[in-house]
């Protein structure tokens, strides 16, 4: 087969492929100030200690944790639990996969509207496709729930 398409032959794979769904991209934001947006990350941020038993890699679910009353995620509150990067510096600084500090400046300055009161987390690493558009689809279900005009998804 290697040779056939090096020789620009016609070949066939004995590995079956399936081509992944194609995803219209939601058309932008006319107004960030009129919007409520919602954070969510593929980075495994969870609060220290992991408390809900968030898996590092081939995420199940999806966790939701709320965001309401804080200005910034603080380091030694949050962690990574992710097996797909080095964590440490997300450690050090959490705004880097859930930048709540930023937003919430940007909220304080009319930029944005404002944060959804909850943001959610998963480890993206080693997840199915199929797995992968469940999770989605339950996250996007609450964003619509909470009547979310925009999500800022961090991906590691």
């Amino acid at each position: 087969m290697l040779v056939a398409k090096l020789e620009g032959r016609p070949y066939a794979s004995e590995v079956p492929y399936q081509a992944p769904d194609a995803v219209r991209a939601a058309p932008p934001i006319a107004d960030l100030r009129h919007v409520s947006l919602a954070l969510v990350t593929t980075g495994g941020l969870v609060p220290i200690g992991n408390p809900d038993g968030q898996t590092a890699g081939n995420a199940q679910k999806y966790f939701r944790y709320s965001i309401d009353k804080l200005e910034r995620l603080k380091p030694g509150e949050w962690e990574a639990y992710h097996a797909g990067y080095f964590t440490h510096l997300v450690n050090a600084n959490p705004n880097y996969v859930l930048p709540l500090g930023y937003l919430r400046e940007l909220e304080a300055n009319g930029i944005v509207g404002r944060l959804h009161p909850h943001a959610y987390t998963l480890p993206g690493v080693s997840t199915p496709v199929a797995t992968a558009k469940r999770l989605g689809e339950g996250i996007a279900a609450e964003l619509r729930e909470g009547q979310v005009g925009g999500c800022i998804l961090v991906s590691t």
